[in-house]
């Protein structure tokens, strides 16, 4: 298994992310200047708070008003709804901090 910064899953996210508010990750071949913030900043975070956004993105859709700071607050609010919990543990408050930041 990779270690976690050769990982590809920030890359994958950033670009679902961008999808998802209707932002395009690539233009003309080369990365946006979007992406690359989007993605310095998911490098940041464990798996589990990546797992828990990439579950959220996927079942709700696109979403043109998600905001960075949205998906902080409404992902874990979405995962506690559901009738089984879709991930058990994760360190989403540990990051609020960070995102004050970014």
């Amino acid at each position: 298994m990779k270690p976690w910064e050769e990982s590809k899953k920030p890359h994958r996210l950033a670009m679902e992310f961008l999808g998802t508010i209707g932002k395009q990750a690539f233009v003309g071949g080369k990365p946006t200047r979007d992406f690359f913030r989007v993605w310095n900043f998911f490098k940041r975070l464990d798996e589990s708070v990546l797992n828990l956004f990439h579950e959220y993105m996927m079942a709700t859709g696109k979403n043109p008003d998600l905001t960075m700071q949205g998906l902080f607050y409404k992902a874990p609010e979405w995962n506690q709804k559901q009738r089984m919990t879709v991930i058990k543990e994760t360190t989403v408050t540990d990051y609020l901090k960070l995102l004050e930041e970014w």
